[in-house]
């Protein structure tokens, strides 16, 4: 599976698609496992052709989820930063320092959530990196499991610690998941569903555009 607004292209120019499966022996339900294995695809000749990374990530055994709905994102000193949803609690984190073909162990991060995924971009104006994601710390750890607040968060270190979160939507009912995140001139246009319990949580689509200043403040 492979989440909406994942594809990348490297500085190398190699495509990277991040993606999770989950495993089933025999093609029915019965076999089907709830623990999601994280990879990649990788293209060198710009999508003619395609092979898989060498490692695949697989969760701690006490996790039901394992590791799903994996995003990248490259880092100025050309390794690579795949973050993972858990039912752990928090996101789990990877690299790889070799174009994506082989990744470090999962870790669990400071980056405290439900299972749902996160997205991260860079900047281009400032060249930080932006955080999007339903942050569970602090006041927010009342909410379990579901997908709220819409968080976001700055990283000025490549992803090694975050500042200045930002509360994007935080309707205790609401439902915020599978972003989209583009920039324009001095504006990030975000989209998300935004659905509640009454229509359902992925059956509304958001697109806020939001002024790169506003994530500074």
């Amino acid at each position: 599976m492979v989440n909406n607004d994942r594809v990348i292209q490297l500085s190398s120019g190699r495509l990277l698609v991040p993606a999770a499966y989950h495993p089933c022996s025999d093609g029915t339900s019965k076999t089907w496992s709830s623990r999601g294995i994280s990879m990649c695809f990788l293209s060198d000749d710009n999508g003619e052709t395609w092979y898989k990374s060498q490692t695949e990530l697989e969760g701690p055994e006490r996790s039901k989820s394992g590791l799903q709905e994996p995003g990248v994102i490259e880092l100025k000193d050309g390794s690579i930063m795949m973050l993972m949803r858990t039912d752990q609690g928090c996101q789990f984190c990877s690299y790889s320092y070799d174009g994506g073909q082989t990744w470090t162990p999962a870790q669990p991060t400071e980056l405290l959530s439900p299972c749902s995924p996160a997205t991260v971009k860079r900047i281009p104006t400032t060249g930080d990196l932006l955080l999007i994601w339903n942050d569970h710390s602090g006041e927010y750890a009342r909410f379990g499991n579901k997908r709220t607040p819409l968080t976001a968060a700055i990283s000025r270190d490549e992803g090694q610690s975050w500042e200045n979160k930002k509360i994007i939507e935080d309707d205790p009912d609401g439902w915020y998941c599978y972003t989209s995140l583009t920039f324009v001139e001095d504006t990030a246009v975000l989209s998300y569903c935004a659905g509640n319990s009454k229509i359902g949580g992925l059956n509304l689509l958001q697109v806020s555009l939001i002024k790169i200043d506003w994530f500074y403040d």
